[in-house]
């Protein structure tokens, strides 16, 4: 098999056809599946899916249901059950518009070895939630690298193909993330460069079911999540690119020192004071010399 397409949905009553649709009228010179993780809807997302895999029983694979597991544990074990030697995302709320859009980036990945994931731009439409702008930095280049995707966001996930060996095995801490576009993209970049089209292949919708609108995720501590997020990546990357990661990690350290020290805990506002500067000794130096008093 040479691509599948990992399709992950929850609550897509309403979109999850013209995200089938969008895969099913893709024209490709290969053969590809769908693997589609349905994560026990309360609607009738799984009818629909159910509906699909009978009728195209050579090309969908439903996984079986279970209980609800949550975006993440949905997405792991969905992407575990691809077999394809390239992957391609897509979740149930959005959709491709290009009928060539694999073709274009699998061509381009098996002409360049040392590429390992390819994206393009797409059309974000809101729906029923407020108007995010810019949601992506705009990217005006078609290669890119692991510091241009570090903290700028300009990828979105329904646009991704890239080389399942990039990404052969994902690790534990993947089931806790709040968001996995992020670490999968760089660890991707970790391993090769990026392609990027700028041709509008697919559209984002940003609507109630999403992630980002889910009450839940409001009451996250998301600093932190996401500082142990950038944590694995790093320790999962053999700890490349110190000199992007140390500053990330001293800026969030600071603040648990400032915490630390307005609870009255001394002992903790000292032990991230000092990681910070480990991490990030040039800031320490900076902010002694602006904040020294002038000599009488």
């Amino acid at each position: 098999m040479l691509l599948s397409v990992c399709l992950i949905t929850y609550n897509h009553e309403k979109y999850i056809r013209e995200a089938i649709e969008g895969i099913l009228k893709q024209k490709t010179n290969f053969n590809f599946e769908i693997v589609i993780g349905e994560d026990n809807s309360p609607d009738k997302t799984r009818f629909i899916c159910e509906e699909y895999a009978f009728n195209y029983p050579h090309l969908i694979k439903l996984l079986p249901k279970t209980k609800n597991l949550g975006m993440m544990p949905n997405f792991v074990r969905t992407f575990n059950e691809c077999k394809g030697e390239f992957i391609a995302l897509i979740e149930g709320d959005d959709y491709w518009t290009d009928p060539e859009k694999l073709q274009k980036q699998v061509d381009y990945l098996q002409l360049n070895k040392d590429c390992s994931l390819s994206a393009h731009n797409v059309q974000i439409v809101y729906e029923n939630v407020p108007e995010i702008y810019p949601f992506q930095t705009v990217w005006n280049q078609e290669r890119f690298e692991f510091k241009d995707v570090f903290g700028c966001h300009f990828i979105s996930s329904l646009s991704l193909v890239f080389r399942r060996d990039a990404l052969s095995n994902l690790p534990d801490w993947f089931n806790n993330l709040v968001v996995g576009d992020i670490p999968i993209i760089l660890i991707l970049t970790s391993k090769g460069y990026g392609k990027y089209f700028f041709e509008k292949m697919g559209v984002k919708r940003k609507n109630e079911t999403g992630i980002t609108a889910d009450p839940k995720r409001q009451k996250l501590d998301m600093g932190k999540l996401f500082f142990e997020m950038y944590k694995n990546v790093f320790v999962h990357i053999n700890k490349k690119h110190k000199d992007l990661f140390y500053p990330r990690f001293a800026r969030y350290e600071r603040s648990l020192a400032t915490a630390k020290f307005s609870e009255g805990n001394y002992f903790f506002g000292f032990k991230y004071t000092m990681k910070s500067v480990f991490h990030n000794p040039k800031w320490y130096y900076s902010w002694l010399i602006k904040n020294e008093k002038p000599k009488s």
